[in-house]
């Protein structure tokens, strides 16, 4: 017959061992994010000031989802299509092509 003592040892041992699991992946996460908003920091000077403000623009407006990928001439964010002439600039490295729904900046690839 099992005692509940032993059931509860048994419990705390495995609550023991989960915590344990999380937070080592807190930690693999913190460093992970850490890399990811350092490697961002570096990108930030490559890019055109006036665009850096667009995309911070529309990242707050959007929930943080601020680029989306043309997608068979339809935005990958709002699903809706493209104007030919927009599709086109998003082929253009040098310039910012936004979908006039969502106003997310569009790439193509």
């Amino acid at each position: 017959m099992r005692t509940p003592k032993k059931g509860l040892v048994r419990a705390e041992a495995r609550w023991e061992a989960e915590r344990a699991a999380l937070a080592q992946e807190t930690r693999r996460l913190a460093g992970a994010i850490a890399s990811a908003d350092a490697k961002r920091e570096s990108q930030k000077a490559r890019v055109v000031p006036r665009h850096l403000a667009i995309y911070e623009d529309v990242r707050r407006r959007r929930g943080g989802i601020a680029v989306a990928r043309v997608a068979g001439g339809n935005c990958g964010g709002c699903r809706v299509g493209i104007p030919e002439a927009v599709r086109k600039r998003a082929f253009d490295p040098d310039q910012l092509a936004q979908c006039p729904n969502c106003e997310r900046i569009l790439y193509v690839g």
